[in-house]
């Protein structure tokens, strides 16, 4: 039986703790609301998260526009090897779902300020700002998003890459349903801030037992054992 060829590996992950996760607001602007930066564990947790993948060369890094995901994959790609991915490619279909209307995000130049490494992805580059700006509040809107972002890694990587995207629990829990073609959520993965979750996509029908895709790792932040104990298990208040 010939070996099944992988076109590229997609590692998920879920944002660090934000000041939003972690009930700090600072106003009641809608960036107050939609885009907090991380708090000073979501930032241990970002490090932690960097110095995991630190010996592990990325293809590629995407992170949505908001700022609780682009720090995190700042962090990531300042920690990569020589031969890994230096820059974190902002791509807005991977926004949180249900972020307000009256929120459109930060332009790309300020997003900077909270990671330098940021740039607007292939095909993205004349967008003002680092949200979609067609947000609409329902369940089938946000099911197409999700699909429109596979089909993009599909079209681009098909030579093994290892591709890793930062974004955020609700989104990756519709992202991880599409890919792995289930119409109805089946489970609440109850991604924990900075879990991984790796899927290796194959060649139509080639993957194991005929599958295309192939779910290697759930929600695993093993790499915040030792600094956040409690979050070994899942109580569910520290883990937010």
């Amino acid at each position: 039986m010939p070996q099944p060829k992988c076109l590229f590996e997609l590692l998920l992950v879920r944002h660090a703790q934000s000041c939003g996760n972690a009930g700090i607001v600072s106003g009641k602007s809608a960036a107050d609301r939609y885009d907090s930066a991380l708090s000073d564990d979501g930032m241990r947790q970002a490090k932690l998260l960097a110095a995991r993948f630190a010996q592990y060369p990325l293809d590629a890094l995407f992170s949505s526009g908001l700022i609780r995901a682009a720090q995190t994959a700042s962090e990531i790609a300042a920690a990569q090897p020589p031969n890994g991915a230096k820059r974190v490619q902002i791509l807005p279909l991977l926004t949180e779902c249900n972020v307000g209307e009256d929120y459109t995000g930060r332009p790309i130049q300020a997003l900077r300020a909270f990671c330098p490494a940021a740039e607007m992805t292939d095909g993205w580059q004349g967008s003002q700002t680092v949200l979609p700006n067609d947000e609409e509040l329902d369940g089938a809107y946000n099911i197409a998003r999700a699909q429109k972002t596979l089909a993009l890694f599909r079209q681009r990587f098909q030579n093994g890459e290892r591709v890793m995207a930062v974004a955020h629990g609700i989104f990756n829990t519709i992202l991880l349903m599409q890919a792995l073609g289930v119409d109805n959520q089946m489970f609440d993965p109850d991604f924990a801030n900075t879990s991984v979750t790796r899927l290796a996509f194959y060649e139509t029908g080639t993957g194991p037992w005929g599958f295309d895709v192939r779910l290697r790792e759930l929600n695993d932040y093993s790499h915040l054992h030792a600094a956040f104990p409690a979050m070994r298990y899942e109580i569910k208040e520290t883990v937010t």
